[in-house]
């Protein structure tokens, strides 16, 4: 039965001015589940499932602030690709005033790369090589810093499969040869 002006009846044929409906107690607890625990829990990475992936902006303070209003996506990306660094080796995250610098050791030691970028559906790195390695995929641009023997590589990370065997292979690199 529908509503009636008349009748003052709802399409449960309740009394409309009644109790008002509520939906069951546990629908109501997936409504309120929060946007980044369905993005991780419906989400895989490169066949891995990242439900439960440590959280490198809360265990790190200093960086937090790089990521104010950015999407949960971001940030998942962003510990993924953390995550797949610390596979290499320890890293430590060091904040400049416009990016996140990744060094092997203190605040002080060479870096490895920079996470330049945070976009809305992207997490954009530079890693400073000190010679062009152009026979490549996974790198969206490359050049030589004017006046140095560093030549910057640009790669973007749309997604946790991005981080295929080629980037990790220059992740090592990266790793090996400026830390």
């Amino acid at each position: 039965m529908y509503y009636s002006r008349t009748k003052g009846l709802d399409n449960f044929g309740q009394n409309y001015h009644s109790q008002p409906f509520l939906p069951p107690l546990e629908s109501s607890f997936k409504e309120v589940r929060s946007p980044l625990f369905v993005f991780l829990k419906n989400r895989t990475f490169a066949g891995y499932h990242i439900y439960g992936l440590m959280d490198y902006i809360a265990e790190n303070p200093r960086i937090a602030h790089f990521f104010a209003g950015k999407s949960d996506i971001t940030k998942a990306l962003f510990n993924h690709f953390i995550a797949e660094y610390n596979k290499i080796g320890n890293i430590h995250l060091v904040p400049t005033k416009t990016m996140i610098a990744l060094t092997t050791g203190g605040d002080d030691d060479p870096r490895i790369a920079w996470v330049s970028q945070l976009g809305k559906n992207f997490v954009h790195v530079v890693f400073p090589f000190r010679e062009l390695y152009p026979d490549n995929l996974c790198f969206t641009k490359m050049g030589q810093v004017p006046g140095s023997n560093q030549y910057n590589h640009h790669f973007r990370m749309y997604d946790g499969g991005d981080v295929n065997a080629e980037v990790k292979k220059f992740m090592k690199l990266a790793y090996k040869t400026l830390g």
